[in-house]
């Protein structure tokens, strides 16, 4: 699941982060009574990430049988328990940067759901969170928190989690 990255503000960046972050959900199987007509991705933050991830989900991006619907949620402008309500109804959520400053909170009410939760925050796995975007040379790769997907219903594919890096592993 490499994919070429550049600088952290280019928009070939910014896209291939969004189509990284749609391939993994492609690995991602949610329990039953999580099942849906459609999956729904919440982005918190970034305005571009999300941008990329609707206009690549329109183009036919679909988990199985299900299209993709990719929501946004501004962190400035939502109470910590309204966004926490949102992520629980979500299918993924992805937590855009260090800055956002209930992340914290916002993982502990997810740990243990059927959330799957992306991030890029430098201490995301650590802190409970399942999968981080990290760039590796000139590569975008994920890290993985197993012991947060073991937590939840949630069953990603053996294959997918063979290209991620544990998060003990080093680069």
């Amino acid at each position: 699941m490499a994919v070429p990255a550049s600088a952290s503000g280019d928009a070939d960046y910014i896209e291939a982060k969004a189509a990284h972050v749609l391939g993994f959900l492609r690995y991602t199987q949610w329990p039953a009574h999580r099942d849906a007509e459609q999956r729904e991705v919440l982005v918190i933050g970034s305005r571009a990430l999300f941008s990329a991830m609707r206009r690549q989900s329109r183009s036919g991006t679909r988990l199985g049988y299900a299209p993709v619907r990719v929501r946004r949620a501004d962190p400035d402008h939502n109470k910590p328990e309204k966004l926490l309500q949102r992520s629980q109804a979500a299918h993924a959520v992805f937590i855009a940067g260090d800055s956002f400053e209930h992340r914290y909170r916002l993982l502990a009410g997810l740990t243990g759901k059927p959330v799957l939760t992306i991030g890029d925050a430098s201490d995301f796995t650590e802190t409970g969170g399942m999968l981080k975007l990290v760039t590796e040379g000139a590569q975008l790769r994920f890290v993985v928190n197993t012991a947060a997907i073991a937590a939840s219903e949630l069953k990603v594919s053996a294959k997918a989690l063979r290209l991620a890096r544990a998060q003990d592993e080093p680069p």
